[in-house]
């Protein structure tokens, strides 16, 4: 939603490290949060997606994407980021979130796309 996204924006201009987006997909947050971050403290964004789409077996996400919904790409993601003008802040880091993590700095701030949810260190 535009409020989700608000709330993206705002985190990410007050974040005093690199921030990490696990579920980026066609990059609807993670456009949000590189405003927010261009617009703070200009601190890079790593955008994390495997880009296998929702699995048969899950549940519905947030956006009401449903389970076998087709997937994204790194491609799709990095054109999108572009047209945003946003891009040379995000870094794609194309793998599932646990094979991510040796890639993301340690001192990062994270947000879930799924639920929307930040975590700080």
């Amino acid at each position: 939603s535009d409020q989700e996204m608000g709330s993206l924006y705002d985190y990410a201009r007050r974040a005093d490290g690199p921030i990490v987006e696990i579920g980026s997909c066609y990059g609807r947050s993670t456009t949000a949060i590189a405003l927010g971050s261009m617009a703070g403290n200009y601190q890079p964004v790593y955008a994390v997606d495997s880009f296998i789409g929702v699995h048969p077996g899950d549940r519905p996400t947030a956006n009401g994407e449903q389970p076998g919904w087709g997937p994204s790409s790194a491609e799709l993601l990095r054109a999108n980021l572009d047209n945003a003008g946003v891009n040379g802040l995000v870094q794609i880091v194309a793998k599932p979130s646990y094979e991510a993590l040796t890639m993301c700095p340690t001192n990062s701030d994270c947000c879930s796309s799924t639920g929307h949810t930040t975590i700080s260190p």
